[in-house]
Order: structure tokens, then C-alpha cells, then sequence
């Protein structure tokens, strides 16, 4: 529950610093290809994660641990633009 609990929380202060212009405004499949290629890749290549097709959930249980073995280098809302790629473009079940 705590889970959801942030997950939602991060969710709207994401959602209000967007509406309120706060973010720069990046195209946003090149802020996806940004994010990807700057921290994903710092670690593993792409082509690791263009090759699976998982579902939605299994996509936010990898970036969660992901971000966690990143020791803080992923940001809230990078996790969110990583999540957003993978829920458009690679989830499959």
C-alpha cells in the first residue's frame, strides 16, 4: 500500500510541476531517448532493453531496482519518463 501511496504521490507533484511549466519543454520521446541513453546506458546497453517486451508492471518493478542500483543518478521523474517509453513502445503482455 505504501507503494502505491508514493507512487501516486510522485505521480501528482510529476503531473503539477509539468502543468505549472517548472520543467524544461523537451519534445518528449527526446527527453525517453535522453533519459535512456545517458542513464540506462551508463550501466547496460540499450539494446538490452529494446529486445524484451514486458508488462506494465514487470516494466515498473526493473526500473524501480534499477533505480536503486543507480544509487540515486535516476530521478523521480526520469523513473516516470523511462516508465512512460517502456508502457508505449515495449509493453507487450
Amino acid at each position: 500500500m505504501l507503494k502505491i501511496t508514493a507512487r501516486i504521490f510522485v505521480f501528482l507533484i510529476v503531473t503539477g510541476i509539468l502543468v505549472a511549466g517548472l520543467l524544461p519543454a523537451f519534445p518528449a520521446l527526446a527527453r525517453e531517448e535522453t533519459v535512456l541513453d545517458k542513464k540506462c546506458a551508463a550501466c547496460h546497453g540499450v539494446d538490452i532493453i529494446l529486445e524484451h517486451r514486458r508488462s506494465v508492471p514487470e516494466w515498473e518493478e526493473i526500473v524501480a531496482r534499477m533505480a536503486e542500483h543507480a544509487g540515486g543518478e535516476l530521478s523521480k521523474v526520469d523513473q516516470l519518463v523511462v516508465l512512460n517509453y517502456l508502457k508505449q513502445h515495449l509493453a507487450g503482455k
